[in-house]
């Protein structure tokens, strides 16, 4: 992989602007969920509370960072707003480090800001360090890495955020026809163990 970047034939895909978007497209007023969940690969992994945020196309970039403590509220209290912003406490994570955004049809989509520590998409890094990278489109299921982990350190400070990224599960959150039926199955199930 010359010089960090994806190489033609990875399963990493940069995005390619479409047709439709740009000049003349009309965004839809439709929300796209996306749900960045700790991926807990290792005992030296950051422990996180579960994000989730609704998008729609003409919303702003959600901007992912380290967090500081300026605002006088927590860490959980800044993620769990409705606002564009994302923080990690983590040093090897950039104030600035990466954007996510929702196109066309719910694509979504992730840049690295000029961050040092580097974002990684499936254990492939975007761009080098302190350049911006062009988008790449994320997928359910795909794995997110912000930073490196800095050796020098076993607290949790220095560690890098690993994300599992869930798009679309939007049904999951719910009762749906599957898991009632399921679920009565299951009860009827358990009277008829219970009477004999």
């Amino acid at each position: 992989m010359p010089g960090g970047l994806p190489v033609p034939g990875s399963s990493l895909t940069p995005a390619i602007p479409s047709a439709n978007s740009g000049a003349g497209a009309t965004p839809t007023n439709a929300t796209f969920r996306i749900r960045l969940v700790p991926h807990l690969d290792s005992r030296r992994s950051l422990r996180f509370e579960a994000i989730t945020r609704d998008l729609r196309e003409i919303d702003p970039a959600l901007r992912i960072g380290r967090f500081t403590d300026r605002s006088g509220m927590g860490l959980a209290a800044v993620n769990a707003l409705g606002t564009n912003k994302l923080a990690f406490k983590s040093k090897v994570v950039s104030r600035a480090h990466a954007e996510i955004w929702v196109e066309k049809g719910g694509k979504f989509l992730i840049k690295d800001t000029k961050s040092s520590s580097g974002t990684f998409l499936n254990h492939v890094r975007l761009s080098p360090a302190n350049q911006e990278s062009r988008p790449f489109q994320l997928k359910d299921g795909d794995i997110l890495q912000l930073g490196v982990d800095y050796q020098g350190g076993a607290e949790d400070i220095y560690k890098s955020v690993k994300i599992r990224v869930e798009i679309g599960r939007e049904w999951q959150a719910s009762a749906n026809a599957f898991k009632c039926d399921v679920f009565f199955t299951f009860f009827l199930f358990s009277l008829s163990n219970d009477t004999r």
